[in-house]
């Protein structure tokens, strides 16, 4: 298949041949944040062996997103591994946070673990019907939300639609934020990569 010009896919990290892998990591992102993604993977390769990461650049700002280019891409870096849908992970930060949840909650991906950075809040995320799906979130307070009730809201919507959440709200402390983000999000990065080692499919097809 052949990706729109605002939708490409790369190989992140490091990659070694023959190496057994047991999860796909993609990460999301916006046009021209490619080091971003390129800088989490380096970072986090080390620490999930049995984990192989991919890059998935797209235009956020466009009106609408072609889900069926999504999936095709998804579904292709995760053939070259012998990989099902419920041994991915969808990694995004911001507005690409929001889309990896919604990829997961639609079924465009079945199966696929999420985690999701500071996204933005202001609704909840839809689904067409109850799909199994493991979420992780981490946000940080923010003026506009400084309880964190907004994104508590956001979390108790997923739990009841039988969404397996794990959630941490961080407060904003300027440079610490970055550093204890990536914390947060290695750590469940570790533990869903490790689920996919031992998981079974759990059912849930999209169109």
């Amino acid at each position: 298949m052949v990706p729109s010009p605002s939708t490409q896919l790369c190989r992140l990290g490091r990659e070694d041949e023959g190496a057994p892998v047991d999860a796909l990591i993609v990460i999301l992102f916006g046009e021209g944040h490619r080091l971003e993604a390129e800088d989490f993977a380096r970072q986090w390769a080390p620490a999930v062996p049995r984990g192989a990461f991919a890059g998935l650049e797209i235009d956020l700002t466009a009106r609408r997103i072609d889900l069926l280019a999504l999936r095709a891409l998804i579904d292709e870096a995760a053939e070259e591994h012998d990989l099902q849908g419920w041994q991915i992970v969808l990694l995004g930060a911001g507005r690409a946070g929001r889309l990896a949840i919604d990829l997961a909650m639609l079924g465009v991906v079945p199966g696929a673990a999420v985690i999701a950075l500071d996204i933005p809040l202001e609704s909840t995320p839809t689904n067409l019907a109850p799909i199994p799906a493991s979420v992780r979130m981490v946000q940080h307070n923010t003026p506009d939300d400084p309880n964190g009730e907004r994104f508590h809201a956001v979390v108790d919507a997923l739990q009841r639609r039988q969404v397996n959440v794990r959630s941490m709200l961080l407060p904003d402390l300027g440079a610490a934020t970055r550093r204890a983000t990536r914390r947060a999000a290695g750590a469940f990065l570790v533990e869903l990569v490790a689920n996919a080692g031992r998981s079974t499919p759990t059912g849930g097809t999209w169109p």
